[in-house]
């Protein structure tokens, strides 16, 4: 053995981390991620290991899996290909000289998203009535999703949303007026629209009491106001892109104008005092009887 092939063997280590890993582009099915060779000289680096596999996304979990691809020599960029869109994928790199490979540095990346997924997860069973109602709360029908069979009903990357609207618009204007960047909790002036609720696909419920003063994904349901003309809309929020955006349409809507408070019928108060002065009156005249 030379001097030469001894002082290699010497310097041919277990690498280190690479020395950084960063994305460059990132498309709905492809990624593309590049690193640095390990800070402290380890030998030839021989390989690349890079492994990549998916953390978060509205897809079902059973259509994925782990995969590796082996480069040769001292490459440091590589393209992820055949990715699923809005999907968080996790990255791993690891070097390896004559001695292995080293430990792997990671980082995190989402595919873009085409929201037209979104726009084809039709809200069924459109519902154009009430289910029951009193002053201040009604029980709706949800209309259930039509699903991709591809979307899991676990992902928290989609929430169902219920929007409460009130004023003499008809549905269609009410919605194109909504400003869905304002769009949040009730507020007590302002705005004429909140979101009431916010469900999860896989608690959907059949059917929901708009009203019932609870809370809802941190909304408040706050009690309908009796007299006022209000719409419902369902659709869905999604923060996929990394920006939080809504999904609705007015063909799924309910519209009715709440009970107003009845006051043909006497208040508990008036009862009382109608009962109480019957008693005065009997007492009065049994009295009269008695003196004469």
């Amino acid at each position: 053995m030379t001097d030469s092939q001894i002082m290699v063997g010497l310097l041919n280590i277990v690498p280190g981390l690479p020395g950084t890993i960063g994305v460059s582009e990132v498309h709905e099915n492809k990624i593309s991620v590049f690193w640095t060779e390990p800070v402290v000289y380890s030998g030839d680096i021989q390989q690349y290991w890079v492994m990549y596999y998916p953390m978060e996304s509205i897809f079902r979990h059973e259509l994925f899996r782990a995969r590796s691809v082996l480069l040769e020599g001292n490459r440091v960029t590589y393209t992820l290909d055949d990715l699923m869109p809005g999907t968080t994928y996790g990255i791993q790199v690891n070097a390896s000289t004559s001695k292995g490979f080293g430990k792997p540095r990671t980082v995190k990346a989402r595919t873009l998203f085409a929201d037209d997924i979104l726009k084809q997860l039709p809200l069924a069973d459109m519902v154009k009535h009430n289910v029951e109602h009193s002053d201040t709360r009604t029980t709706v029908k949800l209309p259930g999703l039509s699903y991709d069979t591809r979307i899991s009903k676990e992902t928290t990357l989609i929430d169902y949303i219920i929007i409460v609207a009130y004023g003499e618009n008809s549905a269609e204007e009410k919605l194109r007026k909504i400003d869905f960047e304002r769009l949040g909790r009730y507020r007590t002036s302002g705005l004429t629209y909140y979101i009431t609720a916010s469900l999860l696909l896989k608690d959907l419920p059949s059917s929901f009491v708009v009203g019932d003063g609870r809370v809802y994904g941190g909304f408040n349901n706050v009690p309908l106001l009796p007299g006022k003309k209000y719409h419902i809309f369902y659709g869905l929020g999604s923060n996929i892109t990394g920006d939080y955006e809504y999904y609705f349409s007015a063909d799924t809507s309910v519209s009715f104008t709440g009970h107003h408070e009845s006051t043909s019928q006497p208040s508990s108060t008036r009862i009382i005092l109608i009962i109480v002065l019957i008693i005065i009156l009997l007492i009065g005249i049994l009295l009269l009887f008695i003196c004469t």
